[in-house]
């Protein structure tokens, strides 16, 4: 199946977008109705949603169960907004960024900051996953005349970082964060002319708890020279976008970026708050079970796609990691034919039909 491409915008055409390429999908012909497009029967139980809050201020939700399997490759169509994304309750789907690959679980809850047009997001579902996540699309002109500038740790403006490159992170949503997001619906049950304050008000308080949090994280990472750290974080992104080749000797990793091992093992822990093995391994078991969850891959090739030879080897490591053996995580249906990328000879994450 192609994955479906979701040019996020203030002004809600992909919308639009979105409704025409699952009506392709299911010989449907469902319209969007006062910003609200509902699924056909046949692909999932549930809506997409634009909320036009104020002049370069929207929200956008997708609550869905899915009845079939389907891909989102969601990017933003502008590159001057600034969009937050919450999870507020998906479960059994997989979000790839970068080098995050994590399967949701309905309680591992994460929102995702996102500033420069070229961050791509993909979701991907199967029959029962469920989708349900609340965008904040925003201008800067919109973020600076209603919350300022924001400032990080380094003392640096946040929309002044970054100029030439993509940027984006991600954070673990706390219960204030949730229950502010869980507010939204039920904003449609006051009167329509209190909606934009009462939306405008929520997201004001989502974005505080949102910044705080992300603030927190630099924060607990001690004191840390930023260019140090972005040229660490730059490096590691590169070296864990591939699972499939072993991690290298800390030595080799230190070199690369003009390291001792000491400073690098230092750094890193702080970033990372593992060393590079605890984290190097924990990544690994995370894209391992996304992977075997997903029902495309046997054991043997999941073990392949994180750098295991032996498949005995991994079920030990997924076993002591998880407590329960690869095979009991493959979905008994397995509905996807795979497909391996001739350029890298790995397989790619992407299903097709």
């Amino acid at each position: 199946m192609k994955p479906i491409s979701l040019k996020i915008d203030l002004d809600g055409s992909w919308l639009s977008d979105l409704a025409e390429d699952v009506n392709e999908i299911a010989g449907a012909h469902h319209r969007v109705k006062d910003g609200r497009f509902v699924f056909p029967a046949a692909v999932a139980e549930g809506f997409a949603e634009v909320i036009h809050v104020e002049p370069g201020l929207s929200l956008c939700t997708l609550d869905l169960m899915m009845q079939t399997d389907l891909v989102l490759m969601i990017t933003s169509r502008s590159p001057h907004t600034v969009n937050f994304r919450y999870n507020i309750g998906s479960f059994n789907s997989d979000e790839i960024v970068g080098p995050e690959f994590y399967g949701t679980t309905g309680s591992n809850l994460r929102s995702l900051l996102v500033y420069k047009s070229g961050v791509v997001t993909w979701l991907c579902a199967r029959k029962g996953s469920y989708f349900n996540y609340l965008l904040v699309v925003m201008t800067e002109e919109w973020m600076r005349a209603n919350i300022g500038e924001m400032v990080m740790p380094d003392s640096k403006h946040f929309m002044q970082r970054n100029i030439q490159e993509q940027f984006y992170l991600y954070q673990d949503i706390d219960m204030p964060i949730y229950t502010a997001a869980r507010q939204i619906p039920e904003v449609r049950s006051i009167s329509y002319d209190c909606r934009a304050i009462a939306y405008k008000g929520i997201i004001l308080q989502l974005i505080s708890l949102s910044w705080d949090r992300i603030i927190s994280q630099f924060r607990e990472t001690g004191r840390i020279n930023i260019a140090d750290k972005e040229k660490m974080v730059a490096y590691m992104e590169r070296i864990f976008a591939d699972l499939s080749k072993p991690l290298p000797a800390v030595e080799k990793l230190a070199a690369e970026i003009f390291m001792s091992k000491s400073k690098f093992n230092q750094l890193f822990k702080k970033i990372y708050q593992k060393n590079v093995y605890e984290y190097y391994s924990q990544i690994r078991m995370h894209k391992a079970m996304a992977l075997l969850k997903s029902g495309r891959f046997s054991v043997a090739e999941v073990a392949h796609e994180i750098s295991y030879m032996n498949h005995g080897h991994f079920s030990k490591a997924f076993s002591k990691y998880y407590g329960m053996l690869p095979k009991d995580c493959i979905p008994r249906t397995r509905n996807f034919r795979i497909r391996r990328n001739s350029a890298s000879g790995g397989i790619l994450r992407m299903p097709e039909g």
